[in-house]
This record gives structure tokens, C-alpha cells and sequence, in this order.
């Protein structure tokens, strides 16, 4: 709040300030929220599991198909968990500058 009326006192408008101040300090937490909701959304297995048709599988409940009653297929698994991680792993690498920013960007100097 203060940084904003910082903003007003130096010319700014309203949304000037809200633009060149607020959004800034708030992006961060947001791309901090998109990933995890992002990571959370691909990793789900049990809605699903519940939810899809034997036409049409999510990534997650492909992993069901390499158990078989014969025994397992961990190589075939294991290839598809590092295939699955991918997108999560560069989105995260990708984030970690919002992030390291947001936390310095946020620090009000003296």
C-alpha cells in the first residue's frame, strides 16, 4: 500500500500505479499459484480414474495399464513417469525467475 501512495505522491494515477507498482509485486504469486495448480491439475489420478471412459485416458491412468496380472512393466513405466515430469520440470525452471524476482522486487528499501 504504501509503495502505491508512493507512486501517487511522485504523478502516477490510480492506475498508473496499480500498473507500474501492484501487478509487478502481485506477478510472482500468481505464476507461484499457476504452477502449483498446474502440477496439481497433472498429477491427479483418482478423479481420473473415476471420471474417464475406456475410449479416452489421462497420462496418470496410463500408469494402471503397466500393472498386469502377469506382473509389472517397470521399464515401459518408468519411461513414461520421466516423459510425464517433463512439462512440470521446465514450467517450474521456467517459474524460478518470477519467483527469485517477486522476492526481490518485493523489498522495500530504507
Amino acid at each position: 500500500m504504501s509503495l502505491e501512495e508512493a507512486a501517487l505522491v511522485d504523478g502516477c494515477t490510480r492506475w498508473q500505479s496499480f500498473w507500474r507498482v501492484g501487478v509487478p509485486l502481485a506477478v510472482p504469486g500468481i505464476v507461484a499459484a499457476a504452477v502449483f495448480a498446474f502440477i496439481a491439475c497433472w498429477t491427479e489420478f483418482f478423479f481420473a480414474l473415476i471420471l474417464t471412459s475406456r475410449n479416452a485416458f489421462t497420462l496418470p491412468t496410463v500408469f494402471r495399464a503397466f500393472l498386469g496380472f502377469q506382473g509389472a512393466q517397470y521399464g515401459e513405466a518408468s519411461a513414461l513417469a520421466i516423459v510425464s515430469l517433463v512439462p512440470s520440470i521446465v514450467l517450474g525452471t521456467l517459474a524460478q525467475k518470477h519467483l527469485v524476482r517477486g522476492l526481490t522486487l518485493g523489498a522495500v528499501r530504507g
